[in-house]
């Protein structure tokens, strides 16, 4: 497994400069009781509820085989290296947040930065401005997220036309 640190951001101050560091997942020593645990690849990796928007809601058995595969597959699509910074606000029931920003990023490695989806809702410039400060190079949120940023910002834009605060290049 890639080597990882994760931040979890619950508002919108900005924490990163009262941290030295962040938390990487080998800073937590603990002992367990046993050691690598070997898993067949067909083993139940985890089940995954969807939503019903397509049908009813229901139960999806993912095995290891194909969870590692997706998170490859994903890996590969986007380029993920161990140098890439991600930034989500998604929660690990939804699949986008699990796979796409938590699983994936163990997976590969890298720095992850989160907020908390009450933040985000409340205050979606929370999330662009994060996004900002730390130069994130992915991030993962569906469409209409995207879209109530761009409203936001635009609005905050209109009220104060001489802050230009926000890069995403």
């Amino acid at each position: 497994m890639a080597h990882a640190s994760i931040l979890i951001v619950d508002d919108e101050k900005n924490i990163l400069s009262t941290l030295s560091r962040a938390l990487r997942v080998e800073d937590f020593d603990v002992d367990i009781g046993f050691g690598a645990v070997r898993v067949s690849p067909d083993a139940l990796g985890l089940i995954q509820y969807s939503s019903g928007s397509t049908g009813v809601p229901k139960g999806v058995a993912l095995r290891h085989r194909t969870l590692v595969s997706n998170l490859k597959a994903n890996a590969c699509g986007v380029d993920l290296v161990p140098e890439d910074v991600c930034v989500s606000w998604l929660p690990l029931y939804h699949d986008m947040g699990l796979i796409g920003s938590y699983l994936g990023l163990l997976h590969c490695g890298g720095t992850g930065h989160y907020l908390s989806p009450l933040t985000f809702i409340t205050n979606p410039l929370s999330y662009l401005r994060l996004i900002h400060t730390t130069k994130a190079t992915h991030m993962q949120c569906p469409n209409f997220a995207f879209r109530l940023c761009v409203k936001r910002y635009t609005a905050a834009s209109k009220k104060n036309p001489d802050q230009k605060w926000l890069d995403l290049s």
